[in-house]
């Protein structure tokens, strides 16, 4: 404020000084500083006029220019020119964009670069001129002469001029507007970039490349030629940008700290050294710069984009992810962000975040397609193998055909393209692809085109190896798995193979040989990478636990199994395998309690894991819980294999056959020999359970036949399941060759068979009895059904007989009570109306005698005469004559009227007072009772 009011001061005392344009711009300065910017700008223009020579004058108007483009248009100018160093630090997808306005040179044109240029002419030991030089010619390409030719997938560039004067070995070119590589060798007539050139395919593209020398020189000068701070830490920030994207880390490193330590408020060193202690892969320090650059620029896609991939190294996802998604916010169309997130996502195991990559890589490709960018095979590639992960094969073979550009079906597939070092990892993903269709032929012909062209591509020879395997083509199986050994002996994935396959054929000792040859692998370092594999440890307990029934080895295999079980665990504590081992071993023991809670644990931890859930069968199966068992095996058969499990079959047959619930075990194991025919132990287990049934039909004994169930068609199926059995043993004792009769073969004992058939055969022949007894039984079971029935149906006639007896009683007592209540009625009439005649006589005598007696006291005075006829009209109700004496037969239904009378009779003769003038309603109620009673 001070400075301002004295340059204010000077200005007006000598408004026309030679100093007035310097005056003016330190006033501007002032101003600035206050935050009057629009101030400082008029006063800066006018300090321009006053003399166009002023060096420092010319850069602030000049920079106040650049920094009044339109925020989006800046962003979007900043885009454009990262995206031609996104190649200067090798693959970091992070690069050094600008945060000021002296990164930005190239995008507002010439009219910049003119005043920067006039300025060096006035000044050309200027610092901030040089620096502003420095960083234009760190931006712009110098164009080569000539042009250059380039084919997809290859890394030589031939030229049509001999350049070879004009670049040198580790250069960075651009070939085309925006393809940047580094040469790895330069002639006459070509150059070999560091990697294959990506892009379709052209001819006559433009080549240029950059100067960094000259750039280094300039921010040099412009270094020694200043004391102040922030320019010398803007000058070797700028020397170090040009080492970095020349590939010299170790000086680059140095100058970025040099940078920082001048001036710690400058961000961009810290965003350098950020990216050079990625490049050591020091990722702590890198975080640390990396959110110190963060604070102050909280919303710069590069830096959110630089952390998410660094914090991706550091294994924080969800961190990562925040970023990712941040940098996706501000910016919808970076297609970095959303491939980032989405390549984070691709590994999880989680349905919904493999979905949610899937929609990142619809995104990206959207993004690209809108922007008319041609979409990386890679992105193709890495969307085919996420198809794959959550089962959408047809969605995947698509993608991978887009990668390949062509079209993939399975009637096309068998036309293989060409196969090259660029298309081999997408055409193995396609055969895998086609794998999991089932579709092997496909499959089998592009892995045998790889391998013809790429012999040592040891991922499609294992492939094949177990598609003859899987084929049932074990020697060629092997002698493919022989060759990857060869190859690489090494190889740990062949010798397992290899090992699993005399595993199968219960070749314990050779297996065993395997896996011990996998343990003691060694590496071309010299180390054990193999020695503590899990997958090895738990292979050979399982061997020593198949092999505990060996004579005089119980306790030691039981031992080494429960040895290798426990170096599992101890190096992986979460694998379920080996704790279902552990639960087998305490089950062999007799620790059933023990063991179903480790199996109970196995089961929760992994459901989808069907071992679990059969061991617990086996368990209740000693326990001789067989309805548990059954359970069990019946839930394991649906919910991991759909019911075609041929082995959870036999345990399910087996479960049946204990719980004497033969026809449900024949059913069992016959479904089984539908799936697997040649599996002759099937056989064996029905015709053992067809003669068992059997036996339990026909072998019951006289007094328990008379109480059983049987019926003659039981006896009939048993005899049929008789013949099946004994058939089936004759076919077991020929379908068996001598030489390999032998248990340890087909796990069944010739002898057991041909006594099992000498039994069935007798016992065909002792069936005729028991077949003749159910016959005599059926008989008289049905002798004995036809007398019930008919006794049935008499009792049934007479039970109807009675009921229509019974009805027809009950009409005619209906019939007279009708009779004797209609007589009833007519008598009742009779004798009302006879009641009513008799009431009607009486009243007209008691009429005629009231009007004589009132002729009789005619003398008498109105007040007597009302009197006498007040009290006339109760006494004519009193003399009332008695109703007639009831027929007998109204007596009979509603009682005698004997009693009352004589007390009517005394009320019509007797004295006829009338009551006192003077009785009160009480009286009167008393005496005659209450109007209700009178109505």
């Amino acid at each position: 404020v001070e400075a301002k009011k004295l340059y204010q001061e000077a200005i007006v005392l000598h408004p026309k000084s030679p100093q007035a344009s310097r005056i003016r711009m330190c006033f501007a300065y002032c101003c600035y500083q206050m935050g009057c910017v629009d101030k400082a700008k008029a006063v800066m223009k006018y300090a321009a006029a006053l003399d166009d020579s002023n060096v420092t004058v010319m850069m602030a108007n000049a920079l106040w220019s650049l920094a009044s483009l339109p925020a989006d248009d800046r962003l979007r100018s900043m885009q454009d020119e990262g995206k031609r160093d996104l190649r200067c630090f090798h693959h970091i997808r992070c690069m050094v964009r600008p945060f000021s306005y002296t990164h930005v040179v190239m995008s507002i044109g010439s009219r910049f670069m003119a005043l920067v240029h006039h300025a060096h002419a006035l000044d050309p030991k200027h610092p901030s001129v040089l620096n502003h030089l420095a960083n234009h010619y760190f931006l712009q390409w110098i164009p080569l002469p000539g042009t250059v030719s380039v084919v997809r997938g290859s890394a030589i560039a031939t030229t049509t001029h001999d350049i070879s004067n004009d670049v040198v070995h580790g250069q960075l070119i651009c070939i085309g507007d925006k393809y940047i590589a580094y040469v790895q060798d330069v002639s006459s007539r070509s150059i070999t970039l560091d990697v294959p050139f990506k892009e379709v395919s052209r001819s006559g593209l433009s080549i240029s490349r950059k100067l960094y020398d000259q750039m280094n020189t300039l921010a040099s000068n412009a270094y020694h030629a200043t004391q102040v701070k922030e320019l010398r830490a803007e000058s070797c920030y700028l020397i170090a940008r040009g080492h970095h994207a020349e590939g010299k880390y170790q000086e680059a490193f140095g100058y970025y700290y040099n940078a920082a330590r001048s001036m710690p408020s400058y961000a961009m060193p810290w965003y350098g050294l950020a990216q050079m202690y990625y490049h050591q892969n020091v990722l702590e320090k890198a975080v640390v710069y990396l959110e110190k650059t963060l604070k102050l620029f909280p919303d710069n896609t590069d830096v959110l984009l630089f952390l998410g991939h660094v914090y991706r190294r550091l294994g924080r996802k969800a961190d990562a992810i925040a970023n990712f998604r941040r940098v996706a916010d501000l910016d919808p169309g970076n297609v970095d962000a959303l491939i980032g997130t989405a390549e984070i996502l691709h590994v999880s195991t989680e349905r919904h975040e493999q979905l949610a990559a899937i929609s990142a890589y619809v995104a990206a490709q959207r993004v690209l397609q809108n922007a008319m960018e041609p979409v990386p095979d890679g992105l193709h590639t890495n969307f085919g193998s996420l198809h794959m992960r959550v089962g959408q094969i047809h969605e995947a073979i698509e993608c991978y055909g887009l990668a390949l550009n062509q079209k993939t079906t399975i009637a096309a597939i068998f036309d293989v393209p060409a196969v090259t070092e660029a298309n081999v990892t997408v055409l193995y993903n396609l055969a895998l692809a086609y794998e999991k269709l089932g579709e092997w032929r496909a499959s089998t012909g592009i892995y045998k085109a790889i391998l013809e062209t790429f012999p040592w591509y040891l991922d499609a020879l294992l492939r094949l190896a177990v598609l003859e395997r899987d084929v049932g083509n074990a020697d060629k199986a092997t002698t493919l798995l022989d060759q990857a050994l060869a190859q690489d002996p090494t190889c740990a994935t062949a010798c397992l193979l290899q090992a699993n396959m005399h595993f199968a054929k219960r070749e314990w000792s050779l297996a065993q040989k395997k896996y011990e040859a996998v343990l003691g692998m060694k590496q071309p370092d010299g180390g054990m990478a193999m020695k503590n594999d899990p997958y090895t440890f738990l292979s050979m307990g399982n061997i020593f636990m198949s092999n505990i029934g060996e004579k005089g080895r119980y306790v030691k295999n039981m031992t080494l199994s429960e040895t290798y079980y426990k170096k599992t665990l101890s190096g992986h504590a979460q694998n379920v395998y080996a704790a279902n081992g552990i639960g087998i071993m305490l089950a062999e023991k007799g620790q059933f309690d023990k063991a179903k809670l480790v199996f109970a644990q196995v089961r929760e931890a992994a459901p989808d894991m069907p071992d679990a859930w059969i061991n617990l069968g086996h368990i209740h199966m000693a326990e001789h819980r067989f309805g548990e068992a059954i359970q069990l095996y019946q839930v394991s058969l649906a919910k991991h294999y759909k019911g075609q499990d041929v082995s959870v079959l036999l345990y399910l047959a087996k479960a049946y056959y204990e719980a004497k619930r033969y026809s449900e075990c024949i059913t069992a194991l016959t479904k089984g020999i539908h799936m697997a025919p040649q599996e002759l132990k099937l056989w064996y287990n029905l015709a053992l359970a067809q003669e068992d049934f059997a036996v339990a039909t026909l072998g019951e004994t006289s007094a328990s036949v008379a109480k059983s169930s049987r019926t003659m068609a039981d006896v009939q199926r048993a005899i049929s399941d008789l013949q099946r059995a004994q058939r089936i043993y004759a076919f077991l004792d020929v379908a068996v060759p001598a030489e390999t009769s032998s248990k340890k073969a087909h796990q069944i004992e010739m002898d057991k068979v041909r006594d099992h058939a000498k039994f069935c055969h007798e016992t065909l022949e002792k069936a005729s009895v028991h077949l003749e007894f159910e016959r005599q039984r059926e008989e008289k079971r049905k002798a004995d059904a036809e007398n019930r029935r008919r006794m049935v149906m008499m009792l049934e006639d007479e039970q109807q007989a009675q009921l229509v007896a019974q009805k027809e009683r009950e009409a005619a007592l209906e019939l007279k009570r009708a009779q004797m209540l209609k007589a009833t009625q007519e008598r009742l009439k009779a004798a009302s109306e006879a009641w009513k005649q008799k009431e009607a006589d009486h009243a007209s005598k008691t009429v005629k005698k009231s009007s004589k007696k009132r002729k009789a006291d005619v003398s008498d005075d109105e007040d007597d005469e009302e009197d006498d006829v007040v009290g006339a009209i109760p006494a004519a109700a009193a003399s009332s004559p008695p109703p007639a004496k009831k027929p007998k037969a109204t007596d009979d239904l509603f009682g005698s009227e004997s009693e009352h009378e004589d007390d009517e009779r005394e009320t019509i003769h007797g004295t006829n007072v009338s009551p006192p003038r003077e009785m009160d309603d009480k009286q009167h109620a008393e005496l005659f009772g209450s109007d209700s009673d009178d109505d």
